[in-house]
């Protein structure tokens, strides 16, 4: 016999990320040059820092940077921090990792924030045996997960 049909899962997706060194100052945004796969979800002009819903759901967003200082990042849901959203390292070139769930409005806009006192900085080139290549110095990861509640 057949049982009840199960949940969808993912339902939509989209990546930002950042290739180029970028200083980001005490409070500022971090931009993102660079758009990755986008099931239309959300809205995001390379070179930019907002990233705005297309659609109502609950989302699961995943943050990474490499800064070459120590880092703490937040993300904001339009002005105000999202909560298990602040995300820090320790030593000098380490990455910051961090995820949270998130119910977001269409329109609402998602950005990532320095909470750091002083610049951090985000190198983008990488030098290895006779090359240099852009490396991902900073990206977000959105899966929607399901459609809003209510």
């Amino acid at each position: 016999p057949t049982g009840p049909q199960g949940p969808a899962g993912v339902t939509g997706y989209a990546s930002v990320y950042n290739l180029a060194t970028q200083t980001i100052a005490s409070d500022e945004e971090v931009l993102f040059d660079t758009n990755g796969a986008n099931s239309t979800i959300v809205t995001h002009t390379a070179g930019a820092s907002d990233i705005t819903f297309n659609e109502a759901g609950v989302y699961l967003v995943y943050v990474r940077t490499v800064a070459q200082t120590n880092a703490r990042f937040a993300l904001y849901l339009n002005t105000d921090p999202v909560t298990g959203g602040i995300f820090s390292s320790g030593p000098v070139g380490t990455t910051t990792e961090g995820m949270a769930i998130i119910t977001a409005d269409e329109g609402d806009v998602l950005t990532l924030v320095n909470l750091e006192v002083d610049n951090i900085v985000l190198n983008g080139a990488t030098t290895g045996t006779g090359s240099t290549t852009n490396t991902i110095n900073g990206q977000i990861v959105i899966l929607k997960l399901a459609d809003a509640v209510g």
